[in-house]
């Protein structure tokens, strides 16, 4: 009884650090989860980025190619070097 006594204290304090690893763990696992779900949104902002700024050229380049078609130059066999225009 009298050891038993004794290890009281002892037994307190071990189950105070299993429950607080448990909570350390768990803040870990939300923190964790939430800095992956932040790496996620990330890539996909990047990714939104990349497609405007593709879809932007794309588009610079069609307008391009829709206006070059209207302005008088070489013909086409002298851009391929048949004539020496």
């Amino acid at each position: 009884m009298e050891e038993e006594e004794q290890l009281r204290p002892f037994m307190f304090l071990m189950t105070y650090m299993l429950l607080k690893r448990r909570r350390d763990l768990n803040n870990a696992n939300t923190q964790r989860r939430s800095e992956i779900q932040r790496r996620i949104r990330h890539r996909q902002y990047f990714l939104q980025r990349q497609r405007r700024m593709l879809m932007m050229m794309m588009a610079g380049v069609c307008t391009r190619m829709s206006k070059s078609a209207h302005v008088p130059g070489p013909p086409p066999q002298a851009l391929i070097g048949g004539s020496g225009w």
